[in-house]
């Protein structure tokens, strides 16, 4: 499993308790165990420190990472804005286990064990407070701010417009965990201790409600809904808003957290066995990453290019998915370039790639993953399938005799579907050959025309054997053995052919032959015509400029002049 492009790692003073990123991840606020909280941009370094007065219990950011909304262990909230200024502070009396924010920071809802829900503005003045039936241990927003959904320890799951009128409630089985609500309030998702998901429309309508074997401890929820990850005990669960299940994976041990991107594209999930998880829309893990100690808490930006966990490992840790997917992308590209090195044909692969690289400089990091490993396996697959062969076709002039050498003219072709990266050739049999018998690299379809001199030791028909021994780039040997008959002449007696006669002939001949005539009937490109050279300047005006010449003195003159101003020779007229 690859792991991910950690880009940079903060140390922080204590464990990391809950972080939040904006939008487009150029910041990341983060709040510890020990009280501090910290505002960190795309680099890794720190903005602002402040120091909340106790542990940070949950840590929201607006959108454009103006605001941000802490909950301390104190009961109480904060905000900040973005140069860390603290615009105000809220105390209650009791525990505040539940925070949201709408995506542009002007309302801050919370959720208290004093059974209220509140919402705050930016200025930190109550716009209202609902109360429930008991605690109330998880709210969410809508990122619009119109809508705010309250689950309760008295078993119920609320839905309240922003100005604190009550829509509906539902009541389940058990004391509400956790709430997540989609960008425009359409849709809403309640987990319960009843180990049950509930899921309705803004109307209350429930859509679906299946159980499970263990309570689902955390969960998101992608723009309109489309997508969602839940985490349910050491599984992560990926489900449509139809309720389909698109996946079910399982961590090695209890899932502590989950994100998804805004688009639904990825989703990211933190686990007791001190992993980081990544998977994409269908659920296949992408990457994992191994931190020092156990992640407790994930978040991701609105496209899925950046994923901050945090945990006991008392760190941050910023992972670039941008960097990640250009380097599995130069991987494919590289997997490419060594089969084409290789010589098999990775036309197919090729376009898979093409598709692949315009799918990522969208940002479709998804199809272009699918895309580049595609392109991968079709171009493994046809080099597996690739291998080189050996043609050849070798032909005289003249006939063979003791006393003297032939010119044998011999065509090696590679006939295979792989790159030769050397041959050997070898004779054997009653007669001297002298010529090349180590030939460099030979592509696929290519040929290579090599002469020897090939003298009979006797005078009669003598068997011959050439063996031809050929490796591919990778180094794996082949063998090619063609048996022929020579026969040798009587000393003095060389005849000429008037066509050159075949010697040796082994493979495929007729592809040969036609990759050789096709070779002669290229036509080489024509030499463009050189640009004209300068011709003569015209002459400057009143400059003389002689047309004829004198017939006595052979001056330069003029045809219209009655004579030759040089030797006063006159010219005939008409």
């Amino acid at each position: 499993m690859p792991d991910a492009v950690e880009l940079w790692e903060y140390q922080a003073r204590g464990e990391v308790r809950d972080l939040a990123i904006a939008k487009n991840g150029e910041l990341v606020a983060a709040g510890s165990a020990d009280g501090a909280l910290v505002l960190l941009d795309r680099e890794g370094k720190a903005l602002w420190t402040q120091d909340a007065g106790a542990p940070v219990l949950r840590v929201k950011l607006s959108a454009d990472g103006e605001y941000t909304a802490v909950t301390t262990a104190d009961s109480k909230v904060h905000l900040y804005d973005r140069a860390g200024k603290p615009l105000w502070k809220m105390a209650l009396k009791h525990p505040i286990p539940g925070l949201s924010m709408n995506s542009t920071g002007s309302s801050v809802v919370i959720g208290s064990e004093n059974m209220n829900t509140y919402v705050i503005d930016r200025s930190g003045k109550v716009l209202w407070g609902a109360k429930m039936g008991a605690a109330v241990g998880d709210v969410a927003i809508s990122m619009n701010g119109n809508y705010v959904a309250a689950g309760s320890d008295d078993h119920s799951i609320y839905l309240l417009d922003i100005g604190g009128r009550l829509m509906w409630s539902y009541r389940t089985e058990g004391p509400i965990q956790f709430v997540a609500i989609s960008d425009n309030g359409d849709y809403l998702i309640a987990s319960s201790l009843d180990k049950r998901l509930y899921f309705f429309d803004r109307s209350g309508a429930l859509i679906w409600n299946p159980r499970y074997p263990e309570v689902a401890v955390a969960m998101d929820l992608s723009l309109a809904a489309r997508n969602m990850v839940i985490g349910v005990g050491s599984e992560v669960h990926l489900l449509t808003r139809e309720g389909s299940l698109l996946k079910r994976w399982a961590a090695g041990n209890k899932v502590l957290d989950v994100a998804i991107s805004q688009n639904g594209e990825f989703a990211a999930a933190v686990s007791a066995d001190e992993h980081i998880h990544f998977f994409d829309q269908n659920g296949e893990q992408i990457w994992k990453h191994k931190c020092a100690g156990a992640p407790i808490c994930v978040a991701m930006n609105a496209t899925g290019d950046f994923v901050v966990a945090g945990g006991r490992d008392r760190a941050v840790h910023y992972f670039d998915n941008n960097r990640f997917f250009e380097a599995l992308m130069t991987g494919a590209h590289r997997t490419l370039e060594a089969v084409r090195h290789f010589g098999a044909n990775t036309l197919e692969s090729d376009v898979l790639m093409q598709r692949a690289q315009s799918e990522f400089e969208r940002k479709e990091f998804t199809s272009a993953l699918n895309y580049a490993r595609g392109a991968e396996k079709v171009a493994l697959r046809i080099k597996e399938k690739s291998r080189p062969d050996v043609s050849v076709l070798a032909v005289s002039s003249e006939s063979f005799n003791v006393d003297s050498p032939t010119r044998l003219s011999l065509i090696l072709m590679n006939t295979g579907t792989a790159h030769i990266r050397e041959a050997r050739l070898e004779f054997s049999g009653q007669a001297a050959v002298e010529g090349q018998m180590r030939l460099p690299q030979v592509p696929a379809g290519k040929f290579v025309n090599e002469t020897y001199a090939l003298r009979p030791l006797s005078a009669t028909g003598i068997p011959m054997k050439l063996g031809v021994s050929f490796w591919d780039m990778e180094g794996r040997e082949y063998f090619a053995e063609a048996v022929f008959t020579v026969s040798g002449g009587e000393p003095g007696r060389k005849v000429a052919f008037g066509k050159n006669q075949p010697v040796i002939q082994h493979g495929n001949i007729q592809r040969l032959i036609a990759k050789v005539q096709a070779s002669k009937r290229e036509v080489p490109a024509k030499p463009q015509p050189a640009a004209p050279a300068p011709g003569p300047r015209p002459p400057a005006p009143g400059t003389f400029v002689p047309d004829a010449r004198c017939p006595v003195c052979g001056q330069g003159v003029r045809r219209e002049w009655p004579a030759c101003p040089f030797c006063h020779a006159k010219f005939k007229t008409g």
